[in-house]
C-alpha cells in the first residue's frame, strides 16, 4: 500500500507536469494561427497531444488551423474528438458549424450553432454564420433576424449589413437594401461588392442613372464579371442609350456565351434599335440553350409575324401549345396567323378553343369572322 501511495505522489507532479507544457504548446499554436503560422501552430497541438492525448482544447486548436488550411475533414475529427472527451465545450460546436458551413452541410451548421446560441444569447459569430447558411438556404426572412442581432451585438460590422442588405434585396425591399448597403460601404469603403448590388437595387427603384454610377465603378475594377455588364446593360437600355446598353450585352455575352438570358436580353435591345433581325438571331441561340422557354418562343412568333416570316411563327405558336395547351392566348394568335396564311377554316378552329377556354375577344370574333 505505501508503494502505491508513493507511486501516486511521483506520477501526480508528472501529469500536472506535462498538462502544464502542453497548455504551453497550445497558447504557442493559437499565437502562430494569429500569425498565419498553421503549420507551425499544428506541430505545436501534436507535441501538446503527446503528452496530454485528451486535451479539447488541443484538438479544437488543431481543427482551428486545419481549418484555416483547408482541410475540413481532419478538423472535423478533432472536433468531434473533443466533443466526445467533452460533450458541454461550447466552442467546439461553433467551429463544427463553422467547418459544416464550409463544406456546404448548411443545415447541419444550423443545428451546431443553435447549440452556441442556446449557451450564449450574445454569440456574435454564431449569429453570423447560422444567418450565412440560411441564406446559403435561400431562408431569408430567417437569415434577416440573425442578421439583426449581429449588428445589435457589434453595429461596426460592415459585412452584416451588407448581407442584411442581400436579404432586403430578395425579399424585394430595395430602399432598405440600399440603406444597408451605404452602411456597409461606410464601414468598409473597400468591399467592391457593394457596388453591384446597390447598383441593381437602384435598378429596381428606377435610379438608372444612380444604378450605372456604382456599376461602373465596380466593373472597373472587376472587368471580367459578366454579371455586371448585363446589369449596366438594363440602366442603358432604361435611359434608352440603346448602343451602351449592347457594347455591354456584347461584353457580358463575350465573358459567358452560356446563359440563355443573355441572348434574350440582348434581342430586346436589338428590337429598341429596330433591328428584328438580329434580334431573331439571338432569340434563335436562346432556345437553342433554353428549348423549354415557353416566353422566348412566343417572343420569336411575334418578331417573325413583324418580319412577315408566318409559316415560322406558325412553328413557334405550335410548340407554346405543346407546351401549354390550356391557354386560350396561344390559340388566339395562331388563329390570327392561320388566318394571314389563308387557312380561314383553321383559324375559326382555334377562334372556337380559345373562347371555350374563356378568351371573350376569341368568342366576339368567332361570331363575327366564323359564323356566317
Amino acid at each position: 500500500m505505501k508503494h502505491l501511495i508513493l507511486i501516486a505522489i511521483v506520477l501526480a507532479p508528472m501529469v500536472l507536469f506535462a498538462q502544464t507544457a502542453a497548455e504551453l504548446s497550445v497558447e504557442r499554436a493559437d499565437a502562430n494561427i494569429d500569425l498565419g503560422n498553421y503549420e507551425a501552430a499544428i506541430e505545436e497541438v501534436n507535441k501538446a497531444l503527446e503528452l496530454y492525448p485528451d486535451y479539447p482544447e488541443a484538438l479544437l486548436c488543431r481543427a482551428r488551423a486545419r481549418i484555416s488550411n483547408r482541410n475540413y475533414s481532419e478538423a472535423a475529427k478533432d472536433i468531434d474528438r473533443a466533443i466526445q472527451l467533452d460533450s458541454t465545450f461550447t466552442p467546439a460546436y461553433y467551429y463544427r458549424g463553422l467547418n459544416n458551413y464550409l463544406t456546404k452541410e448548411f443545415e447541419k451548421a444550423i443545428s451546431d450553432l443553435n447549440l452556441c446560441i442556446e449557451e450564449d444569447p450574445d454569440d456574435e459569430g454564431a449569429y453570423y454564420f447560422r444567418a450565412m447558411s440560411k441564406i446559403q438556404l435561400d431562408d431569408y426572412t430567417a437569415a434577416f433576424n440573425d442578421l439583426c442581432s449581429v449588428i445589435r451585438l457589434n453595429p461596426e460590422q460592415s459585412s452584416a449589413f451588407f448581407f442584411r442588405g442581400i436579404c432586403f434585396s430578395k425579399m424585394n425591399k430595395y430602399q432598405m437594401a440600399l440603406y444597408d448597403f451605404n452602411s456597409a460601404l461606410k464601414l468598409d469603403s473597400s468591399n467592391y461588392e457593394i457596388y453591384p448590388n446597390r447598383g441593381v437595387s437602384k435598378l429596381n427603384l428606377n435610379d438608372f442613372k444612380g444604378a450605372i454610377v456604382d456599376l461602373t465603378i465596380f466593373i472597373e475594377k472587376f472587368p471580367e464579371d459578366p454579371e455586371a455588364y448585363e446589369s449596366r446593360s438594363i440602366g442603358w437600355y432604361q435611359t434608352k442609350n440603346y448602343n451602351a446598353a449592347l457594347a455591354d450585352m456584347n461584353k457580358a455575352i463575350a465573358l459567358n456565351a452560356k446563359d440563355h438570358s443573355y441572348f434574350y436580353k440582348r434581342s430586346q435591345v436589338y428590337k429598341a434599335l429596330k433591328n428584328n433581325k438580329a434580334a431573331l438571331a439571338d432569340l434563335d441561340k436562346a432556345i437553342v440553350l433554353a428549348p423549354y422557354s415557353e416566353y422566348y418562343y412566343a417572343e420569336r412568333a411575334s418578331i417573325r409575324v413583324e418580319l412577315g416570316n408566318n409559316k415560322e411563327a406558325l412553328s413557334d405558336i405550335n410548340k407554346l401549345i405543346e407546351f401549354n395547351p390550356k391557354d386560350p392566348d396561344n390559340y388566339m394568335n395562331r388563329a390570327n396567323v392561320k388566318i394571314m396564311l389563308g387557312d380561314a377554316k383553321g383559324g375559326c378552329a382555334d377562334l372556337s378553343t380559345s373562347g371555350k377556354l374563356g378568351k371573350e375577344d376569341a368568342k366576339k370574333y368567332y361570331k363575327i369572322y366564323c359564323q356566317q
